[in-house]
């Protein structure tokens, strides 16, 4: 029961930060709410005991710095895995354009349909990287619909910011530190982080 207190808590005032910052402020305050929920939310799991701080430091030791690996590289084939593998494909191209769609929508007062062009664009690229991912024997990546609402929230739909978040995601990979600290994010504060993007979404 603790538990569950300490969990609609953290959330609730995670959420609360949230929508506040939103709501009824301007400029950074607005453009970063949902980071700076996060952070709150961190800092109220910290407080009530759920952050497991012993998580961010393996058993076998962590290291400031590693390239990654390229131990899977090549070609395997199961004919098993055909069918899913369709499935997951035609889902993934449908949440591509439904995402792409609602990015053209934020960015068009006048928008009335989706441009095929864009969607034709976005879905080749999304799959150029997936065939890559492939190779390496990396995880498939996807479109994030929780990103495009975010967008929306806040009103911040620049290119140059998508720029900015591939190349901090590019440094993010290279230090292991950093991806434990995003690992270890408490539930309740994932649930508010989702909950309130996916408002956007819903929307």
């Amino acid at each position: 029961q603790s538990l569950k207190t300490a969990y609609v808590i953290v959330s609730g005032i995670s959420l609360a930060t949230m929508c506040v910052l939103n709501i009824w402020t301007k400029g950074y305050g607005k453009m970063f709410c949902v980071l700076i929920g996060i952070v709150v939310g961190y800092a109220v799991s910290f407080a009530v005991g759920i952050l497991d701080l012993s998580a961010i430091t393996p058993a076998s030791g962590i290291v400031p710095f590693r390239l990654p690996r390229l131990d899977h590289v090549g070609f395997s084939f199961d004919v098993l895995l055909l069918a899913p593998f369709m499935v997951a494909s035609l889902a993934a191209t449908l949440r591509v354009m439904g995402d792409i769609s609602n990015a053209q929508r934020l960015n068009d007062s006048a928008w009335v349909r989706p441009s095929f062009r864009s969607l034709a664009g976005g879905v080749s690229a999304n799959g150029i990287a997936m065939v890559f991912c492939g190779l390496v024997g990396s995880f498939g990546i996807n479109s994030y619909s929780s990103s495009i609402g975010l967008s929306g929230a806040t009103g911040v739909t620049s290119r140059s910011v998508g720029y900015a978040i591939g190349i901090g995601f590019a440094i993010l990979a290279l230090v292991p530190p950093a991806a434990a600290i995003f690992a270890i994010m408490p539930l309740p504060v994932m649930g508010a982080a989702l909950f309130f993007t996916a408002a956007f979404v819903l929307t």
